[in-house]
């Protein structure tokens, strides 16, 4: 009778074991769907990053260059104010010892 009991255990043990198996086996399927959806994502994001990375350097360069610009023509305007001043007070001297 030890016997079939001990028969009986063991087979229901195995049973049980083979559950487990089974429900590891789903959890590790499941769990390498979610590597496989982590890894696309984070493809995605990091291709997201060097594009705003990229738009960034392009913004910089856009606002290092329009100030840049902006400050040429403020001094190129001063030169050429400074230079018409100087022509206009010279030719006024000129124009004045004149009379």
């Amino acid at each position: 009778m030890n016997d079939v009991y001990a028969q009986s255990k063991l087979h229901n043990n195995m049973r049980v074991i083979a559950e487990c198996e089974q429900i590891a086996a789903g959890q590790v399927a499941a769990v390498r769907v979610i590597i496989g959806q982590i890894g696309a994502n984070l493809g995605r994001l990091e291709g997201e990053i060097a594009s705003l990375k990229a738009s960034i350097q392009a913004e910089r360069k856009f606002i290092f260059d329009s100030v840049r610009v902006f400050f040429l023509l403020i001094s190129s305007e001063t030169e050429f104010e400074l230079r018409l001043t100087i022509i206009f007070q010279t030719r006024s001297r000129a124009f004045a010892g004149s009379y």
